[in-house]
């Protein structure tokens, strides 16, 4: 797969430099930003560029981690100002292959916009298990939270930049 995505190490560092203007929470360990980093790296974004942007919490002994795209927003032209999503292929057997131990994976879809099981997410699949001897549950996104920021803009060129 080519690899057109931006690495996950800007988003990494954006995020710590973030937390260090709020109180000190407990830090992702180095193997858990190594992980999420190689995770990245099986996005294929099918147009232009993008970013790819991540949520992490320890909850009950388990890393939670959420991964999308971010959307791009159009600078100029007739539709200057919109957002739209970025479509991408995701290598399934190569994520299954980070893992030592898979207890669980699921695609859930909520094709109908009534669905009231998921405010935001068309699509996502959850992968469970060990990742060396730690317990990760992880989901991949077809599509960013609500709450996430534009990762990229597009102009009329055809050129992306970051957001």
């Amino acid at each position: 797969m080519s690899q057109h995505h931006l690495p996950i190490e800007h988003f990494l560092q954006k995020l710590d430099t973030e937390e260090q203007d709020r109180p000190k929470k407990e830090s992702r360990p180095e193997w858990l930003t190594h992980f999420i980093d190689c995770i990245a790296d099986l996005f294929d974004p099918l147009i232009g560029v993008a970013r790819v942007g991540f949520d992490c919490n320890l909850t009950e002994g388990a890393w939670v981690v959420g991964l999308y795209l971010g959307s791009y927003e159009i600078v100029g032209g007739r539709r200057d100002g919109e957002t739209r999503h970025i479509n991408f292929e995701f290598d399934i057997q190569q994520l299954m292959a980070h893992f030592s131990k898979v207890t669980e994976l699921v695609w859930s879809a909520f094709p109908s916009p009534r669905d009231t099981r998921s405010s935001w997410a068309r699509s996502f699949i959850t992968i469970a298990g060990l990742v060396g001897d730690q317990t990760v549950r992880l989901q991949v996104f077809s599509v960013p939270p609500t709450y996430a920021e534009i990762g990229m803009r597009r102009f009329p060129d055809g050129r992306f930049e970051p957001a």
